[in-house]
């Protein structure tokens, strides 16, 4: 299973993308939209935005760099 808090390169989580189940049941291509605020940022913890749009990236990717810098930050 994948980690929950991987980062797509839209650079929401895994977890702010429908589930695959979801995304089978609603849509024929299969693919994990996210539900994401657009500009939403974390900063200590906490999920700001400013706008009420959503994300709606095509699909979820994996961004192995960005998830790795993540977890790098909450070492240090």
């Amino acid at each position: 299973m994948l980690n929950p808090n991987f980062v797509c390169v839209c650079n929401h989580l895994n977890k702010m993308h429908i589930s695959t189940e979801e995304a089978l049941k609603y849509n024929t291509n299969g693919y994990r939209i996210c539900i994401e605020y657009k500009d939403s940022i974390c900063v200590n913890g906490i999920r700001y935005h400013n706008s009420e749009n959503i994300c709606h990236c095509g699909n979820f990717i994996p961004d192995n760099l960005r998830f790795l810098e993540q977890q790098c930050e909450k070492v240090v």
